[in-house]
């Protein structure tokens, strides 16, 4: 029998459309190949979703179910007793009271505080110029996922003085950011003409001077080492350039006992 042709070739398929009338298989997108980036859109969404939730609005009285009154005005803001109480024993204790007065707050820094209790907690109501005064509002409220939040916020802040400030007062609170601001102090060439060095805490100046030893110590240790390694290199080039055999074309066999005995010298 004649050698028959396979059943799904090019060549059959073709004749099977033409019988058809079709021109070929019907092209269809390949949806497959979008599906990364398909995939890609989903996962941005879903970290974006807090993006979807509006931002609570603390002065509508339909708001809460307590009242708290912020500030030598009493500025009133509408909290919820159970989702406050949540995130440290002191607002658990002083929910118990309605409504609840704190004459000595200042009512943007509390209201910046509500925002990042509740949903979305965005990040975006803390900048440099009140991450100080929320984190110190946190910190007397016994408040640690703020403080957390306000920590995360500076690590990914360009460094500065400011920003080692806090993280000197604030040390217990935040103690990822402290070593990230000594490591920046050390790299400074003069520290000390920094606007507010005089500000740092005596604690931190001990940390600061006993890696700024450390750092000057291995920073020699490091020139020494690569004064040492050019010295071999030298050596290693002179070995090169005036070896015994080399000597020994030009007839100075004397010098060839001296100059090996030398490059044989591991000292």
């Amino acid at each position: 029998f004649p050698p028959q042709e396979p059943l799904y070739s090019e060549a059959s398929t073709s004749r099977l459309y033409q019988s058809q009338g079709r021109q070929g298989p019907p092209q269809h997108s390949n949806h497959h190949s979008h599906y990364p980036q398909q995939q890609q859109q989903q996962q941005q969404n879903v970290l974006d979703w807090r993006r979807h939730i509006p931002s609570p609005d603390f002065s509508d009285p339909n708001f809460g179910d307590t009242v708290v009154r912020v500030g030598p005005e009493h500025t009133a803001l509408y909290v919820h007793r159970g989702v406050v109480a949540l995130w440290s024993p002191a607002f658990s204790e002083l929910m118990n009271y309605a409504p609840v007065d704190l004459p000595d707050e200042d009512p943007a820094t509390f209201r910046t505080l509500l925002f990042l209790l509740y949903p979305p907690c965005s990040e975006s109501h803390i900048n440099l110029q009140n991450c100080g005064a929320v984190l110190s509002l946190a910190d007397r409220f016994n408040c640690r996922p703020v403080c957390i939040c306000c920590e995360n916020f500076l690590l990914r802040m360009p460094m500065s003085m400011e920003i080692c400030l806090l993280a000197d007062t604030f040390a217990e609170v935040m103690p990822r950011l402290r070593p990230v601001a000594l490591s920046w102090l050390v790299a400074q060439p003069d520290p000390s003409v920094l606007p507010d060095f005089k500000r740092i805490s005596v604690g931190m100046l001990a940390d600061y001077a006993e890696r700024r030893r450390l750092f000057d110590a291995a920073s020699h240790v490091k020139s020494i080492a690569s004064h040492e390694d050019s010295i071999m290199a030298y050596n290693r080039s002179m070995k090169q350039q005036y070896n015994p055999q080399r000597l020994k074309l030009f007839g100075t066999h004397n010098c060839e006992v001296d100059v090996s005995a030398y490059w044989n010298n591991d000292s």
